[in-house]
C-alpha cells in the first residue's frame, strides 16, 4: 500500500503497536468521506452523524468523529454495495481514541460478519478524502430529484436518509411537468446530462411553468459558458460532481431554511425582553427593518444587484444582535443567492422570504406570569 493512502485530511494515525492483542482480521483502507451513522447514546437519545471512515474488515470498521462515544454504544450504519444497493449494518462501539482537538477515532464491531468485497474492490488503493466528520443538521421539506441514473437516486436517498426530507426521484424528465402540478415540492435537484435531454432545458421549463422554489443543478460539467447558461435558465445553485455530501447537505440546509422562512405569517418575536431602553431600541430596529424591506423591494424592481446586496448585508448585521437570528439567516441566504447566481431574478425566492421575515418582526412576548400579576394588582 502506498504512503498516500495512509493519509486522511491530517487525521492519519500511527500504525498500531503489535502484540498479543493484534487483530486477527485484516483491515483494508476504506476512506469514504461521508457515511451516516445512527448512534443510540446510553441516555436514550439518538444522534445522526456524518463520519469519515478509515478502514473496514469483515468484523468491524473505524471512523472519525467529533466527540467521545462510550464503549458498548449501539450504532446502525448503511454502506453502499458495489451493486448500488444500501445495506443496513448493526454494530456497537468497542473503542474510542482521542486523535487531536475534538476528533476521535471510533472502532465499531459488527453484530454479524460481512464480506468487504461487497462494498469495495479489494486490492485497489483507495485515495484519502479531504473531509471531516460533522453532525447532521435538521432538514425537512419535499425534494424532487430529476436524474436518469438509478445509482444517483440511490446515493441521494442514502445521503438524506437521516434527515426529515421527503425525497421523490424520477428518471424521465418528461414526467416533470405533470408531477409539479400534482404535488408541491420545496426544492428540485436536477442533473444536467440526461441522455439527449439537457438539464438546463428542464430547468427553463420548470421556471416557465412557474416553479418558484430553489433548483440545484448537479453536474460534472466545467465549461463556464454552459454553466452560465444553466444559471440563466433559472438554477439557484450549481453543485459539481463528484460532490461532497456535506456540501450538498449544507446547500440544502441554507435553501430550505430560506423557503420555510417565507412560508408562514406567524409573528417572529425577539428573544430579548423589551424592557427600559431596550424596548425603544428594539422598536427602532423593527421600524428600520421595515424601511430596509421597502428599499429592498425597490432595488429588486430596479434590478440593482449591488444595492440589494448592500441592503441585505445591513439587515444581516443587526438581526441576531436584536434577538432575531432568523432575520440574519434570511438576509444571509439572499447574499449567498446573489453571489451564486449574479442575478436578482434568480434570487427572487430568497428575497421574498427575507421580506416576509421583515414584515413579521415583533417585540418579545410578554411574560405570562407578569401579566397575571398585573391583572391581580388591578383587581386588588
Amino acid at each position: 500500500m502506498s504512503s498516500d493512502s495512509s493519509k486522511s485530511a491530517n487525521l492519519a494515525t500511527p500504525p498500531a503497536k503489535q502484540g498479543n492483542n493484534r487483530r486477527t482480521h485484516g483491515r483494508l483502507a476504506y476512506q469514504v468521506p461521508r457515511i451516516i451513522v445512527m448512534v443510540q447514546h446510553p441516555g436514550g437519545t439518538t444522534a445522526k452523524l456524518l463520519v469519515v471512515s478509515r478502514d473496514l474488515s469483515s468484523t468491524g470498521m473505524a471512523f472519525y468523529h467529533r466527540g467521545f462515544l462510550h464503549a458498548g454504544t449501539a450504532c446502525e450504519l448503511e454502506l453502499l454495495t458495489l451493486a448500488g444497493e444500501m445495506e443496513l449494518i448493526r454494530s456497537k462501539v468497542v473503542r474510542c481514541r482521542h486523535i487531536k482537538s475534538s476528533i476521535h477515532e471510533i472502532g465499531i464491531a459488527f453484530d454479524a460478519p460481512i464480506d468487504p468485497r461487497r462494498f469495495m474492490e479489494v486490492g485497489i488503493e483507495h485515495a484519502a478524502i479531504n473531509a471531516e466528520p460533522m453532525e447532521m443538521p435538521e432538514l425537512t421539506g419535499r425534494v424532487l430529484q430529476i436524474d436518469d441514473q438509478k445509482l444517483e437516486a440511490l446515493l441521494l436517498k442514502h445521503h438524506l436518509k437521516a434527515t426529515g426530507i421527503k425525497l421523490t426521484s424520477i428518471q424521465n424528465p418528461d414526467e416533470v411537468s405533470h408531477l409539479i402540478k400534482a404535488q408541491a415540492f420545496d426544492l428540485i435537484v436536477c442533473d444536467l446530462n440526461m441522455g439527449d435531454v439537457k438539464g438546463e432545458d428542464v430547468i427553463e421549463r420548470l421556471r416557465a411553468e412557474d416553479f418558484k422554489g430553489p433548483i440545484i443543478a448537479i453536474t460534472s460539467e466545467t465549461n463556464p459558458t454552459r454553466l452560465d447558461h444553466v444559471k440563466q435558465a433559472g438554477a439557484t445553485n450549481i453543485l459539481s460532481k463528484p460532490y461532497d455530501p456535506a456540501s450538498l447537505i449544507g446547500m440544502l440546509s441554507s435553501l430550505l431554511k430560506s423557503v420555510s422562512a417565507g412560508a408562514t405569517d406567524e409573528p417572529i418575536y425577539s428573544s430579548i425582553p423589551a424592557e427600559g431602553d431596550m424596548g425603544e431600541l428594539l422598536t427602532a430596529h423593527i421600524e428600520e427593518a421595515k424601511k430596509k424591506a421597502q428599499q429592498i423591494e425597490q432595488a429588486m424592481a430596479d434590478d440593482a444587484l449591488d444595492a440589494l446586496r448592500g441592503l441585505c448585508l445591513d439587515v444581516k448585521a443587526s438581526g441576531s444582535s436584536c434577538g432575531y437570528p432568523v432575520l440574519t439567516e434570511a438576509a444571509d441566504a439572499v447574499v449567498h443567492a446573489l453571489d451564486s447566481s449574479q442575478s436578482v431574478v434568480k434570487s427572487a425566492n430568497e428575497i421574498r422570504s427575507l421580506l416576509s421575515v421583515c414584515s413579521r418582526l415583533r417585540l418579545a412576548e410578554p411574560d405570562e406570569s407578569d401579566c397575571e400579576s398585573e391583572g391581580q394588582d388591578e383587581a386588588a
